[in-house]
């Protein structure tokens, strides 16, 4: 009953584009081509992809892609096809974890300002957020995402 996966590659933007090329790329792309169809996507999320990674992640053919704080959210946008969901990138442990309401605002506001032309960009934390997030900065996030969008 799943519409959808996550294929997560922490470590995959630390080795050089053309390793990526060779011992990533090739086997990511045969998984999704063995599962995504009209009915289930598979969103392929790196947390260290470097802009010169861009070309070899974006070969592996996913509908979606989840990128890491370290990630040029302008860049991964610009080299994007307009129908493949880009999604990303504030860093989970400074800026979540920080409880500062102004530090989330700013790191929001900045994004969005980034990615506002592009319809497909989704604001997200740019990898999982820590147990130890304090509720208020989760709650920063919507609020500063709202005062964006409206």
């Amino acid at each position: 009953g799943a519409a959808g996966t996550i294929i997560a590659e922490p470590s995959a933007g630390l080795v050089s584009p053309d390793s990526l090329r060779m011992f990533s790329t090739p086997y990511v792309k045969q998984i999704i081509q063995a599962v995504q169809d009209d009915s289930f996507e598979v969103i392929l999320h790196n947390c260290a992809a470097k802009t010169d990674h861009l070309d070899a992640i974006y070969e592996a053919a996913a509908k979606g892609y989840h990128f890491g704080a370290t990630t040029d959210m302008k860049s991964a946008l610009e080299k994007a096809p307009e129908n493949i969901i880009i999604a990303g990138n504030l860093d989970p442990a400074h800026i979540f974890c920080s409880n500062d309401i102004q530090n989330m605002k700013t790191a929001v506001t900045t994004l969005m300002k980034t990615a506002s032309s592009h319809k497909n960009f989704v604001l997200s934390s740019g990898c999982d957020i820590p147990a130890a997030a304090p509720f208020a900065s989760i709650d920063a996030f919507f609020a500063a995402w709202k005062t964006c969008i409206s």
